[in-house]
């Protein structure tokens, strides 16, 4: 997974993106629940709002 686009830039400063199936390993044509986790710190500084892209790919 990755995280692209973030808008204000400086959101990456504050916000961290992550999920539970880091390099998991999936048979062809399974289905798995993914959790995904947006942590904060205390102060974001002037945030107020922000948006990113999530990508989330494999090969086979």
């Amino acid at each position: 997974m990755t995280v692209t686009d973030w808008n204000p830039q400086t959101a990456t400063l504050s916000l961290f993106l992550t999920w539970n199936q880091e390099s998991a390993k999936l048979q062809t044509g399974a289905t798995v629940p993914a959790t995904l986790t947006l942590n904060i710190v205390a102060d974001t500084g002037d945030i107020s709002d922000f948006n990113f892209n999530i990508v989330i790919s494999g090969s086979a």
